[in-house]
């Protein structure tokens, strides 16, 4: 299971509404990056920007590296990475 069927569980219908935004801007498809959740569009894996969080970088490094990618995507990444690491 990847990380985006993940969000195919059941879920309260205010996550419900945070996926379908998920959904917008982060997908996953065999074909692109071996199916690794990337921005839409794009080839940029949701992990990279996780991983300049985690270093203490912030938005405007991630969007100066990375000019293909806004802040709404950005702010998809953290909501993804917090409703998969959320679920129980």
């Amino acid at each position: 299971m990847n990380a985006l069927d993940i969000l195919k569980q059941p879920h309260s219908k205010e996550d419900e509404r945070d996926i379908s935004q998920i959904r917008q801007y982060i997908v996953s498809d065999p074909q692109i990056m071996d199916g690794l959740p990337v921005f839409a569009g794009t080839r940029i894996p949701v992990y990279i920007i996780l991983d300049y969080f985690a270093e203490g970088l912030g938005i405007e490094d991630i969007l100066k590296d990375y000019p293909g990618l806004d802040r709404d995507k950005i702010r998809m990444a953290l909501k993804f990475a917090n409703l998969v690491t959320s679920i129980h």
